[in-house]
């Protein structure tokens, strides 16, 4: 998704991008896929290429994610030191060529041995389980209780790109698509995350046992070993997605339309004032039928919420007395189903 966001008033030009601020709290595996499966975290554990080619993200940038042709021979391996972990958040976007056959499944990543492991994977009516088992989704096995994971159950659209998350703390997994909750399922007290009882792999495209190969493209893949927020999720689903371009003196009168991968229209003029401001600030919501369900949010440069609130008034009238200093803060508008449509500046002097 891309915005550009024109302002035409009387003062000088800040040029920027805006994104929600991606967290590195328990960051343990980054693999962006640009050029290489290189390990972008702390810990710069690179993953090893097998057959899958370098290919096209969501943005049409070549070389930018990873393509696999559905065969065994088509997989990367990345170092598993320390990814039998209890506590985790998968994140990775994932495009389909093609569905599994009847009752098949196709794998983006595992981490296990023989018996068990933890995996984000789309299944086309797998029927080991009830329901029939459909769509994106994933989890794992459990140390005193079978599988415990949750599905989509629907079905994908071919060539699109899909965010999947699944995360998993002492008391839930949950899983989200597009930003979007799916479900959750209880974790039964006593289990933890079950890996197997051989030596750990972790492969993306495949399953740890060599089966179950993906056919499509992965991108962007992230391992925490913590359960993200909800809030954190929507900075992953919107990274890279916004750019600005920024005229400020006293007020803003914002033109916004979004388009992109999975276009989304937002049109409305939003006055923020004064700008740049030294105590205070004005939000006029213009047109509030357009942002019904909204909320607004304004965080600071290290992604902390300094204020939030739903539209749910023509002006928001905010005392920037508890804000963390000078510097440039973010105004975000987030719509009913949790996802950011449009992300605004403002300057604290």
């Amino acid at each position: 998704m891309k915005e550009v966001v024109s302002i035409l008033i009387l003062g000088a030009s800040l040029l920027g991008t805006a994104s929600a601020q991606i967290s590195t709290n328990g960051l343990v595996r980054d693999y962006p896929f640009t050029g290489n499966a290189n390990d972008r975290s702390v810990n710069a554990l690179n993953g090893t290429v097998t057959g899958a080619t370098l290919t096209t993200d969501r943005f049409g940038t070549p070389n930018a994610a990873y393509s696999f042709n559905g065969t065994p021979n088509n997989y990367i391996t990345i170092p598993p030191a320390g990814l039998n972990m209890n506590e985790y958040t998968y994140s990775a976007w994932l495009y389909l060529s093609s569905y599994p056959m009847n009752g098949d499944r196709y794998f983006a990543l595992s981490i296990g041995s023989s018996a068990g492991d933890q995996f984000i994977n789309y299944n086309n009516n797998v029927t080991f389980a009830t329901p029939i088992i459909n769509g994106w989704g994933g989890g794992g096995y459990n140390t005193n209780h079978p599988l415990g994971f949750i599905y989509q159950y629907d079905t994908a659209d071919l060539n699109q790109w899909y965010h999947l998350v699944v995360t998993r703390n002492t008391n839930t997994i949950k899983t989200y698509v597009n930003n979007v909750f799916v479900d959750s399922i209880v974790v039964q007290s006593g289990d933890v995350a079950y890996y197997g009882s051989g030596a750990l792999s972790a492969t993306v495209g495949l399953r740890f046992s060599g089966d179950y190969p993906f056919h499509g493209k992965i991108d962007d893949l992230r391992l925490y070993n913590r359960s993200v927020t909800p809030y954190e999720i929507s900075a992953l689903y919107n990274e890279n997605i916004c750019k600005q371009t920024i005229t400020v003196t006293d007020t803003l009168i914002i033109n916004g339309s979004i388009t992109g991968y999975n276009p989304i229209t937002y049109n409305n003029t939003i006055k923020v004032y004064p700008n740049p401001t030294k105590d205070h600030l004005i939000i006029d919501n213009g047109n509030l039928s357009t942002l019904v369900g909204c909320t607004i949010k304004i965080t600071n440069a290290l992604g902390q919420t300094m204020f939030t609130s739903a539209i749910n008034q023509q002006q928001f009238n905010v005392n920037l007395a508890s804000f963390t200093g000078k510097g440039v803060y973010f105004i975000y508008i987030i719509d009913a189903q949790g996802s950011t449509t449009d992300i605004k500046k403002v300057v604290l002097q």
